[in-house]
C-alpha cells in the first residue's frame, strides 16, 4: 500500500510532471532527455523488484516489458534494489524539502489564479516571489531557475519585498504573487513566451522549440 501510494502520489504529482517537459519537448537524442529516460528506467526497475513480492503476478508482466537487458529471466530471480553510493545526502534532501515548499505555495496561487479565470494552466503563468527576509531573499535569488523548472511557469522571479499575493502556509514570509505571462502560447510546448511569432518559419513557437526543430 506504502508503495503504491509513493508511485501515485509522489512520482506522479510531482517528478513525473515536471518531466514531462523535457522528455515532450527536448530533442530526442538529448543530454536531457536522455539523462530522464535513464532515471526512469532505474525507477521503473527498482519499484518493479520492490513489488515484487506483494504483487508478484503483476510485477512479472512488468520485468517482461521493461526495455533493455542485461537483467535476470523473471523479477523473482533480482537482488533487492539498493541505493547507489552517496545516499541518502541530506544535503541535497534539504535543498529540495525547501524547493518543494515553496513550490506548494506557488501551486495554491496557481490554482487561485485559475478558479477567478485569470489563467488556464502553469505555463500561461509569470510567478513573483516577494520577501523582506534578506536571508530567504538571497536563497530564493539563488534557485530561482530550479524553481522555475519545479513550478512549470513562463516566468519566475524575486523581489526583495511583497508584490501583493498571499503569504505562503509552507513558508512564513514569503509571499506568491501570479499573473499572466507576456506573449502568446507556443502551440509545441504550451508555454507563454514574447519570442512566439518571430520566426515566420515557425510562426507559432517559442525560440525553445524552433532550436529543436531546427536542429
Amino acid at each position: 500500500h506504502r508503495l503504491h501510494q509513493f508511485c501515485a502520489v509522489e512520482l506522479s504529482a510531482i517528478y513525473l510532471d515536471i518531466l514531462k517537459d523535457r522528455l515532450y519537448v527536448s530533442k530526442a537524442d538529448s543530454r536531457e532527455r536522455r539523462s530522464a529516460q535513464s532515471t526512469l528506467q532505474d525507477l521503473l526497475q527498482g519499484l518493479t523488484l520492490a513489488m515484487a513480492p506483494i504483487l508478484s503476478f503483476t510485477a512479472d508482466e512488468i520485468w517482461e516489458h521493461i526495455p533493455g537487458g542485461g537483467r535476470p529471466e523473471s523479477v523473482h530471480l533480482g537482488a533487492w534494489p539498493s541505493p547507489p553510493p552517496g545516499f541518502p545526502d541530506e544535503a541535497l534532501l534539504a535543498k529540495y524539502d525547501f524547493l518543494l515548499k515553496v513550490r506548494g505555495g506557488i501551486n495554491r496561487g496557481l490554482e487561485e489564479a485559475r478558479q477567478e479565470k485569470r489563467l488556464a494552466t502553469a505555463q500561461e503563468a509569470a510567478v513573483i516571489l516577494g520577501t523582506r527576509d534578506d536571508q530567504l531573499y538571497d536563497k530564493l535569488k539563488a534557485q530561482a531557475a530550479e524553481l522555475k523548472t519545479l513550478a512549470q511557469v513562463a516566468e519566475l522571479g524575486v523581489a526583495p519585498q511583497p508584490l501583493g499575493g498571499q503569504e505562503t502556509q509552507e513558508i512564513p514570509g514569503l509571499y506568491v504573487t501570479v499573473q499572466p505571462a507576456a506573449g502568446e502560447k507556443c502551440i509545441r510546448c504550451w508555454f507563454r513566451y514574447p519570442g512566439v511569432g518571430e520566426d515566420p518559419r515557425h510562426p507559432q513557437v517559442c525560440a525553445r522549440c524552433r532550436q529543436v526543430l531546427e536542429g
